[in-house]
């Protein structure tokens, strides 16, 4: 069953995080208006405090707090192999630049993904054909 309340993002970020300063690094996965899923070599148990910097932009960094929700870090040679390795982060307080981040994130993603027409052969078929008469058709 989901338990998630927000659409995800996928979008790759650097992030530098610690519990005071800003001492591990990682990146991001996936993102949402209050969370993100961090992949890290460094991995800090559920409830944690957090704080992060993300790097939206080439010279743009986000400061944000959130808490581990949860954490995964399976052996090394199984790293690859099993999905979501990392922490579930639940940000609190989320400056505006974030959240204006994230608008845009699923705002273009929205657009980009809308359907674009595409002619199957069927259709194509019937765009060849000229009605001259209603009982007859002309193939071109």
């Amino acid at each position: 069953m989901e338990k998630r309340h927000s659409k995800r993002y996928l979008k790759v970020l650097s992030v530098r995080f610690g519990t005071r300063e800003y001492n591990h690094v990682g990146l991001t996965h996936d993102l949402s208006d209050n969370g993100i899923l961090l992949k890290s070599n460094r991995i800090f148990s559920p409830l944690t405090k957090l704080t992060l910097e993300l790097s939206i932009a080439p010279q743009m960094k986000v400061y944000c707090e959130g808490y581990v929700q949860w954490a995964k870090q399976p052996p090394p040679s199984l790293v690859r192999i099993i999905k979501n390795v990392g922490m579930g982060i639940l940000l609190v307080n989320t400056p505006l630049e974030y959240n204006q981040f994230i608008y845009e994130l699923g705002y273009y993603k929205e657009r980009r993904s809308s359907p674009r027409p595409s002619f199957s052969n069927d259709m194509e078929e019937q765009r060849l054909q000229i009605k001259k008469h209603p009982l007859e058709t002309v193939q071109l």
